[in-house]
Order: C-alpha cells, then sequence, then structure tokens
C-alpha cells in the first residue's frame, strides 16, 4: 500500500480530477483506479505538481482508452452527466483516495 503525505494527496486528487473536467466525464471507479495509479507513479518519478501530473495524464489516457462499463457511475453502458460528477468534485475527491492512507 502506497502512503501518502495530506499535501501528496491533494496533488494527486486534483490531477485525476482536472483529467476528469479537461475530457466532461463523470468519475468512474475502474477508470478512477487506473488515473490514480498512474498518477501516483508519474509523482514517484518526479512529476511533482498536479497541473504537470494532469497533464501526462491527459496525453497518455484519453477518454477512448476506457471502454464504457456498467458501474454505479454508468447506465446501460452510457455515462452518467458529468453536471452531477462536477459539481460533486470538491465531495468526491475520487474513491481511490478512500482506499489510499496518507500521513496528516
Amino acid at each position: 500500500m502506497t502512503t501518502l503525505t495530506k499535501d501528496e494527496f491533494q496533488i494527486l486528487s486534483r490531477a485525476v480530477v482536472l483529467w476528469y473536467r479537461f475530457y466532461g466525464l463523470s468519475p468512474v471507479e475502474y477508470r478512477s483506479a487506473i488515473l490514480c495509479r498512474e498518477a501516483v507513479d508519474l509523482y514517484r518519478e518526479g512529476t511533482t505538481t498536479s497541473e504537470a501530473v494532469a497533464d501526462e495524464l491527459i496525453a497518455r489516457y484519453s477518454a477512448e482508452s476506457f471502454p464504457l462499463r456498467k458501474s454505479s457511475g454508468a447506465r446501460d453502458g452510457i455515462e452518467v452527466s458529468s453536471q452531477r460528477a462536477k459539481s460533486a468534485d470538491q465531495t468526491t475527491e475520487i474513491s481511490w483516495l478512500s482506499q489510499r492512507r496518507y500521513i496528516p
């Protein structure tokens, strides 16, 4: 398990939120898991700002990189409106964060 400081946690969370905003998509757990793992790897390799991590994520993963799958974020294989996700961005902080530990 990766241990993150609160500052690292916030940087990586913001980077993934920026990826979702760039593509106008609603957060989906399986997509977030991939993006978050990649964000942690990029951070560990020296990409240390939210914007730089988000830029790398955007360059590596287009919206088409993820096939539609049924999940709590999709209905009948179709993404739920991103309007709800955008309003929830600040409270959601992407589901992967609850699976990671950080040092306060």
